[in-house]
């Protein structure tokens, strides 16, 4: 914002300034004869006047000036208001299309897991998983869906050179139990080299309700900066009353810039191939 000064004060200036010119001009002499120099010429009265006429002339410059500023400031003020209606705008774009992304995404998820379904990257086709155990029951039993939603990873903090992520698995449709499960963490690092580590995420006889969230966490390597981390979860779990029993191979992305998880389809092959290839060599 630049200076400005309330017009008033020059309106009251410049009439100020006026009655004394009005009252200087009536009587009296400006100008004495007797002297050569022009500036000498000038009677005191007519210095007066001549000063009186210079500081109106600054103040009309310096209203002129102000009015610019008050106009800048006006058309800042415009620009501000239109910048700010169109950032609420986009962001209420990107929010709606966040939301979207995400419902698609856990849509996907859900639909995959409900069919015992994964993305086969050679053929280009999906595989079914073979149920392996079929149920005792007589009544049907909703299939538990164990999966991480778009903003199911998110950074926690840093300790040293490790920074620790806090990891949500959903068990969607019903609850489960008995999660031999072991999760596979690829870190992919800004220089294109990877690193890798194994653990299991699930606590030993844990009983994830229907539609809660199991929080846990993994601690990440990062003495230098890191582009994506993939966490592959591969295993068994079954539900609560253990009459079925599921296997699990998902693959998911969390890109560090953006903070969102994805499911690698196109990548999914390569990236598991580098997963087995580096798991082998630190046996």
């Amino acid at each position: 914002m630049k200076l400005t000064i309330p017009n008033l004060v020059f309106i009251l200036l410049i009439g100020i300034t006026t009655i004394c010119l009005t009252f200087l001009t009536t009587k009296g002499q400006f100008t004495d004869n007797r002297y050569n120099r022009l500036w000498d010429k000038l009677t005191k009265r007519g210095k007066t006047v001549f000063f009186t006429l210079i500081f109106m002339l600054f103040l009309l410059i310096t209203q002129e000036w102000n009015n610019q500023n008050l106009n800048s400031n006006n058309q800042n003020l415009i620009d501000s208001i239109q910048f700010k209606r169109n950032d609420d705008i986009t962001r209420g774009i990107k929010k709606g299309v966040d939301s979207s992304n995400k419902k698609l995404f856990e849509n996907l998820s859900i639909a995959l897991a409900n069919q015992n379904l994964k993305f086969d990257t050679l053929n280009k086709s999906f595989i079914k998983f073979k149920n392996l155990k079929e149920t005792i029951n007589n009544f049907a039993i909703d299939d538990p869906v164990i999966f991480i939603d778009s903003n199911g990873i998110s950074f926690n903090k840093r300790r040293g050179f490790s920074n620790n992520y806090k990891v949500k698995f959903i068990s969607q449709n019903a609850g489960s139990t008995q999660h031999n499960i072991i999760s596979y963490c690829l870190i992919h690092f800004q220089d294109g080299s990877y690193n890798i580590d194994k653990a299991n995420l699930f606590a030993k006889d844990l009983h994830i309700p229907k539609n809660a969230v199991w929080i846990t966490g993994i601690n990440v390597d990062a003495y230098k900066p890191i582009t994506t981390i993939y966490l592959l979860l591969k295993g068994t779990y079954s539900t609560i009353d253990k009459s079925k029993k599921y296997e699990i191979e998902d693959l998911y992305a969390y890109d560090v810039e953006a903070q969102k998880v994805s499911i690698p389809i196109a990548d999914r092959g390569r990236i598991i191939s580098i997963i087995n290839e580096l798991s082998s060599q630190k046996k």
